[in-house]
């Protein structure tokens, strides 16, 4: 089974590798420094228009971290499978009292 790109593992991996997505990177803290910035296009006290070009620059960077991510798997290629055995659970099918392995 192939890890999504949105675990946790590969994620931490991805912004401690320097080589990896410098942009997405880049773009994600320019896009929260954005947000908490008291400077915006649209101040924040036009309630719901102002809130909305916040959410449009973090939604643009988690896009963008998204297929950062996923680039970054499939070049990383075997070496991020899940490092965690088989074995935890093994897969147990019972059917009317009898078990088929």
């Amino acid at each position: 089974m192939q890890e999504r790109a949105t675990d946790l593992g590969t994620t931490l991996r991805f912004f401690l590798n320097p080589k990896a997505g410098f942009f997405a990177k880049l773009f994600l803290v320019l896009a929260v420094l954005y947000v908490i910035m008291p400077l915006d296009l649209v101040p924040d006290v036009v309630v719901i228009v102002g809130w909305i070009d916040d959410l449009v620059a973090l939604l643009g960077a988690s896009t963008g971290l998204l297929f950062a991510l996923r680039r970054y798997q499939r070049q990383q290629g075997g070496t991020l499978q899940a490092r965690r055995p088989d074995t935890i659970a093994p897969r147990v099918v019972e059917t009317q009292g009898t078990e088929v392995r």
